[in-house]
């Protein structure tokens, strides 16, 4: 399931709140837009998250404790942990991602 939840801080709590799959990424990011299709393709249901401003990525970043080197867009979020983008998550094989969702 694809959809953007409310923008603002009730969007960050409804986000927060979700108990699957959450991708956070940017509106005409082809790294997004692949991830996407990476997680349909293997049958993973998540939320598409769009995260527009710099500065709301920066404060996902933080929020997620992620160091300089692994502040990209999209990432993969599972309950408050970040995966990953579209490498990191295209190397977990599909059947452990879809063992996690509830």
């Amino acid at each position: 399931m694809i959809s953007a939840p409310p923008a603002g801080a009730e969007g960050i709590a409804l986000r927060s709140s979700h108990a699957g799959f959450l991708l956070y990424g940017q509106d005409g990011c082809d790294e997004c837009t692949a991830l996407g299709a990476y997680l349909i393709e293997n049958g993973i249901p998540f939320l598409y998250v769009s995260v527009p401003s710099h500065a709301e990525r920066m404060a996902l970043y933080e929020l997620w404790g992620l160091p300089q080197g692994r502040r990209t867009m999209p990432q993969l979020v599972f309950g408050n942990i970040a995966l990953g983008g579209l490498y990191s998550v295209s190397c977990f094989p599909a059947e452990i991602l879809r063992e996690l969702v509830p």
